[in-house]
């Protein structure tokens, strides 16, 4: 299944034990953000990415946004570690 279809992303969960709500998933695609949420995962924006500053990111409603790859660990210790 492609994404939107979260199907990918409970096969990763199950295949490695963790549970969906337990992740973050990063994407940089608005499809990305979309099958995180179907998922029940946390979601965040990789901003530097594919989508390259898209100003339709805020309407995705991902739950963080990484301007750049240095971002992802400091958000990750802020809001989930």
């Amino acid at each position: 299944h492609l994404k939107p279809n979260p199907a990918s992303l409970f096969l990763a969960c199950e295949r490695t034990g963790v549970a969906p709500e337990q992740c973050v998933y990063i994407g940089d695609d608005e499809r990305d953000i979309v099958a995180g949420k179907a998922a029940g995962m946390t979601t965040m924006v990789a901003a530097y990415g594919y989508c390259h500053f898209d100003p339709a990111i805020p309407s995705w409603q991902a739950n963080w946004v990484a301007n750049h790859a240095d971002d992802i660990f400091p958000l990750l210790e802020q809001h989930w570690l």
